[in-house]
């Protein structure tokens, strides 16, 4: 009989929350800092991807021979509707290019995590995501430059996915590791945006210099980020089973039923929201806000999914994962409800926003459920789910950019993005349960 020490599973800390969120930041502090800088990074690229877009679009102006580039908080280049609709539409393409090839790659670099380690698959995403850059920065429009550097970054997108796998080879607390992960990467992303929403109430802004301080950001990561250690077990290295790596991902999720159900939750569940990155075009033209004034309210969405994501280890010690998670996608599904009025009026847009913020939770109690439920399989299990998120989104940038009319007039047409989502969040809130059943069922897998 050989003993084994209990694992705690699904939260189950003991102590003081502070001394024990401590103890992880000083057990993996260069992981943490990278989740950081890259957050700040992320966060500016993302907020300020559409803007920058807006400059590339060919408008009237342009072609009776004044300046294209004029887009920021007061200066409109050509018809302001037609410049948001078009960018907003661009941006939808490039993210379904993205996402495309990220849902094809990402679970194939999980399964060579697994089997050869972390750390070539964590370089291999860093590269990647540099040469995004440099080549985003210094395209000037060129759309074949463009298209390349959206592939390149799709197609070594294990990024995150790499991160979390990193954190869950350590075993123990999962939820305090994960939480505190995500603390560092709330405190990124809102550092982030707090210089993006400066750089947006500028009256002209040199994205020049926008595109050097986000490669600057990223070398830093990137200098921390080699103190990052191996974290798979040597043991794990050697490839018992001799089956193509491409094949791995593909029969690890054929063999397992909450698998399949929790990848169609998620899909169902990412497609729905992901109409949310229609809603900061949407106020542009359907309320003539100023551009840069909603991004200065996403910051109590922040700071809303902050104190979610610090309570997080609390709920899932008081109730559990399943609750937990499950609540959260409840809540997400109601949320895109609420979006089916957002032509009434702004707070119709920004309080589904504030509620699906609270739910963050649900991220830390879902992450932590599946790096319960597939132990010896952290790569493959959640570069699989982040694929499966990833191309959901896609889908929905390409879907509801096409539904979104800058110039409609009534509500029905403005709507009809937010009409199509919300039936399709239910739907993924529905596969979740029937996933949550299985898991009841069956039980988490040894390792």
């Amino acid at each position: 009989v050989v003993a084994v020490a209990p694992m705690k599973v699904g939260g189950a800390a003991s102590g003081c929350w502070f001394r024990d969120a401590w103890a992880c930041v000083r057990r993996n502090w260069p992981v943490l800092l990278v989740d950081f800088a890259l957050g700040i990074e992320f966060s500016l690229t993302n907020l300020l991807i559409e803007p920058v877009l807006r400059t590339w679009v060919r408008c009237e102006l342009e072609a009776a021979g004044g300046d294209a580039h004029l887009f920021s908080g007061s200066a409109v280049c050509g018809d302001r509707r037609y410049v948001i609709q078009q960018a907003a539409r661009l941006n939808g393409w490039l993210g379904a290019l993205e996402g495309s090839v990220s849902f094809f790659s990402m679970p194939l670099m999980g399964a060579f995590g697994d089997r050869y380690g972390r750390l070539p698959v964590l370089w291999t995403c860093i590269a990647g995501h540099a040469f995004w850059l440099l080549a985003t920065s210094s395209s000037g429009g060129s759309a074949p430059v463009i298209v390349c550097a959206f592939f390149i970054r799709g197609l070594t997108g294990a990024f995150f996915s790499t991160l979390k796998s990193i954190l869950g080879d350590a075993g123990g607390d999962r939820s305090l590791a994960y939480t505190v992960k995500n603390v560092f990467a709330a405190a990124g992303h809102g550092l982030g945006w707090l210089t993006a929403l400066r750089i947006l109430k500028l009256e002209m802004v040199d994205y020049a210099g926008v595109w050097r301080l986000c490669i600057g950001i990223f070398c830093v990561g990137t200098l921390v980020a080699t103190q990052i250690p191996e974290s798979l077990p040597s043991r794990r290295k050697d490839a018992a089973v001799r089956l193509s790596l491409a094949l791995d991902p593909v029969r690890f999720l054929l063999r397992e039923p909450f698998m399949v159900r929790w990848c169609a939750a998620k899909f169902f569940i990412f497609l729905g929201l992901s109409v949310s990155f229609l809603l900061r075009s949407f106020v542009l033209a359907a309320f003539k806000w100023r551009q840069g004034r909603f991004e200065a309210l996403m910051g109590f969405a922040g700071g809303l999914a902050a104190v979610s994501t610090i309570c997080a280890p609390s709920l899932i010690r008081r109730f559990s994962t399943h609750t937990v998670a499950s609540r959260s996608a409840l809540l997400a599904a109601s949320c895109s409800s609420i979006l089916v009025f957002a032509p009434l009026g702004p707070a119709f847009c920004l309080l589904p926003l504030m509620a699906k913020a609270s739910g963050a939770c649900g991220y830390t109690a879902a992450t932590t459920l599946l790096a319960d439920q597939y132990v010896a399989d952290q790569g493959k299990s959640q570069s699989i789910v982040i694929a499966v998120c990833h191309a959901a989104t896609t889908m929905g940038h390409l879907l509801y950019a096409t539904l979104f009319d800058a110039h409609a007039t009534s509500g029905l047409v403005q709507a009809r993005p937010f009409i199509v989502a919300a039936p399709l969040t239910w739907i993924g809130y529905a596969f979740m349960l029937a996933a949550l059943a299985v898991r009841k069922q069956s039980g988490p897998k040894a390792e």
